[in-house]
């Protein structure tokens, strides 16, 4: 009976060997039974067929391919970052060039009025006739008043000399201008520093002349001739035709000094200028 059943299941169910095993085991004595070990065969071709020397070659270009193009697009990405911000360099190079252009004109201005004060001061030094103190007062407050300096806008250039951002521009006409525009800024510091000295030269020289407590209540030059009008007039310490002509020669020497920083000052602009012009044409600022 046994064996009919084995026979019935293994015929049934000769393609299912789990279900024959299991059968088999059911209707047989434990003696009989064996443990077989179940091996499976995979075709060689399947998995671990060998590659060919092509298709190695095909994927490492696929993988350079890959590679490369992620360099260029990264390459890309930052390229056009750095244009971005070339634009926004000069963008505010161009705002700081017009505003020194305003300032070096109106510099100029003030310092041709200066230039004046000095002038009529000197001549009433070498003409004294004892009748011009109060205005001796008068013109040596107003050209003693703070110095009229116009000093280049460094916020850009700064910017370009200590983060690098001089490798971003790529126009070299432009760097060569905004170079220009720099070293240039040197020489008016130059002049400006003389014309400090000269300065110190003529308050020094006023030592002997000018009795600044006349200045007391001064806040401004025009103040200065209401105290004046509306007060004794203020007379010099020393009369003395020496110290006179040398209080005049300081006048005019200063004079000659303020006279050459408005030279420096119309070259400034025309530099601000040029260098507007030339960043204009060169990247065409929206």
């Amino acid at each position: 009976m046994v064996r009919i059943i084995f026979y019935f299941s293994s015929h049934k169910l000769k393609q299912k060997t789990s279900t024959l095993s299991i059968c088999y085991q059911d209707y047989l004595p434990l003696s009989e039974i064996k443990t077989k070990t179940m091996e499976i065969h995979h075709h060689p071709d399947l998995h671990h067929r060998k590659k060919r020397w092509r298709e190695y070659f095909i994927e490492f270009i696929m993988i350079f391919l890959a590679v490369t193009l992620g360099f260029f697009a990264e390459s890309y990405r930052e390229s056009r970052a750095d244009r971005s911000k070339e634009m926004e360099y000069i963008k505010a190079m161009l705002e700081d060039a017009q505003t020194d252009t305003a300032n070096y004109q109106e510099a100029i201005n003030l310092n041709m009025i200066r230039a004046g004060v000095l002038d009529s001061l000197a001549r009433l030094c070498y003409n004294y006739n004892g009748n011009s103190d109060k205005d001796i007062y008068r013109l040596y407050r107003r050209a003693l008043r703070h110095p009229d300096f116009a000093n280049p806008t460094e916020r850009t250039l700064m910017q370009l000399k200590n983060s690098g951002g001089m490798r971003m521009l790529q126009r070299k006409v432009a760097v060569d201008s905004i170079i220009n525009y720099d070293d240039f800024a040197k020489k008016l510091g130059d002049q400006r520093d003389a014309y400090t000295k000269f300065l110190a030269g003529i308050m020094e020289e006023s030592m002997d002349m000018i009795n600044y407590d006349n200045y007391a209540f001064d806040t401004a030059s025009s103040i200065a001739v209401r105290v004046f009008e509306a007060n004794k007039t203020p007379k010099l310490m020393n009369t003395d035709k020496t110290k006179l002509i040398k209080f005049g020669n300081r006048a005019m020497s200063f004079k000659g000094v303020v006279l050459f920083y408005m030279v420096r000052l119309r070259e400034g602009k025309q530099h601000a200028l040029n260098l507007i012009t030339t960043l204009r044409r060169e990247y065409k600022p929206e």
